[in-house]
């Protein structure tokens, strides 16, 4: 995938989903996660495929993660680390969705910084029953 596919990819995802993809992981009550029991998945979750996610992923950030999984990871994640950890981030930050606003531009601070566009942000909304937070 090249950084424009993965930024849209990750854009569409997200504001279809209209939420964090969060868990409980032992004494942590409330963190994000690639794969949530409900079926979401956060922005790199949703960039690996079914054949390839392993539960032992959770607790690793994006970095962490191609670190000691990349013999099974595709090959291109390795390439993007510092775009897919700027997803991660947007993802992550529970501020970034507190409205439509707020998560469109945390997506357009992102493809500014890495010179990508975000035009597809126009077109991009929550779904009606959208969960904040």
């Amino acid at each position: 995938m090249t950084p424009q596919e993965i930024f849209n990819t990750v854009a569409k995802h997200l504001f279809a989903q209209g939420k964090r993809s969060r868990s409980e992981i032992g004494d942590n009550l409330d963190i994000c996660v690639y794969r949530a029991p409900d079926g979401s998945k956060c922005a790199v979750g949703v960039l690996i495929p079914d054949a390839c996610y392993d539960p032992q992923f959770e607790g690793n950030n994006v970095i962490a993660l191609l670190n000691q999984f990349n013999d099974v990871l595709p090959r291109w994640m390795d390439a993007n680390m510092s775009l897919l950890s700027a997803l991660q981030d947007v993802h992550d930050t529970p501020e970034n969705w507190c409205s439509e606003d707020r998560l469109k531009d945390a997506f357009r601070r992102c493809a500014d910084y890495y010179s990508l566009d975000s035009s597809i942000l126009a077109e991009l909304s929550f779904p009606a029953s959208k969960e904040t937070v």
